[in-house]
């Protein structure tokens, strides 16, 4: 059974950092994490969360680097994560996607990140902290399987399938090319991850039930499966938090995303805003 709810506010993290199962993850920047970080939180390399290999280097990591990577940061089976970062919850949410495709189900999101916890003046650390390792084998792994280039060439026209594209309009409709080609796949549906979150409060997410409204007047909603992706899966893994935090129950990630899709020169592509 997980501690705290998948979305968690400051304040209520703040009255339980004593919890014998919390693990606290700051996946933000190093030299931030040197400055002001979460009482007990440890620093993660955003870097080993993904593969790292172009053209697509957004794939999950072999199964041995994930299980080192745990390892490292202690998790045990029961262990309840709380990860955060200094940029919006991109960062933070890719490593709750890896914890989800890894088959480690508890874990929660801090709302607004260190930004939304300074805001609210709660109490924070200078020193590093180092997690004692625990033993995880990458047969200890429930690895899912993932949505890959195969199955979106499969299924993407789908009439019960909605594609998220998260990144900006301008990269959506091919006018900002980051691959071989610009553009979208095509009836993909553009809602940039940046418009979840609100700057002028902390980063905090938006009232859930604007998002929603917001989404289903896009065609995406928990009637359908919905795959995100944006050029890496680092911010449409955003959207994916987004979309389990509404309750979405078939969301998933296209980790390869634009740069396997926009490299490939096999694949439909489509450009302008629609």
């Amino acid at each position: 059974m997980s501690l705290f709810p998948l979305l968690l506010q400051p304040a209520e993290l703040a009255g339980r950092l004593n919890e014998p199962r919390l693990l606290i993850l700051d996946v933000g920047k190093e030299a931030i994490y040197q400055q002001a970080h979460l009482p007990g939180a440890i620093f993660l390399d955003y870097r080993r969360l993904q593969k790292g290999v172009p053209p697509a280097p957004g794939l999950l990591p072999e199964a041995e680097a994930i299980a080192q990577l745990f390892s490292d940061i202690g998790l045990q089976a029961d262990t309840h994560v709380v990860a955060y970062d200094d940029e919006g919850g991109t960062r933070a949410a890719r490593l709750l996607w890896l914890l989800d495709a890894a088959g480690h189900q508890h874990y929660s999101w801090l709302n607004g990140g260190i930004h939304a916890w300074l805001d609210e003046d709660l109490p924070i650390e200078t020193e590093a902290v180092y997690a004692i390792p625990s033993q995880v084998t990458a047969a200890q792994l429930d690895l899912k399987p993932q949505v890959d280039l195969e199955y979106l060439l499969a299924h993407y026209q789908d009439e019960n399938l909605v594609i998220w594209d998260a990144r900006t309009a301008e990269e959506f409709a091919g006018s900002r090319v980051m691959a071989a080609r610009g553009g979208h796949i095509p009836g993909a549906v553009n809602y940039d991850w940046s418009l979840l979150i609100d700057p002028a409060r902390n980063n905090r997410l938006l009232p859930l039930e604007t998002i929603q409204k917001q989404l289903s007047a896009l065609g995406i909603d928990s009637s359908k499966t919905v795959i995100t992706h944006c050029q890496t899966h680092h911010r449409s893994s955003f959207s994916w938090l987004a979309g389990k935090i509404l309750g979405f129950k078939q969301i998933f990630g296209y980790p390869g995303a634009w740069s396997e899709w926009g490299n490939n020169p096999d694949t439909p592509v489509a450009v302008g805003k629609d």
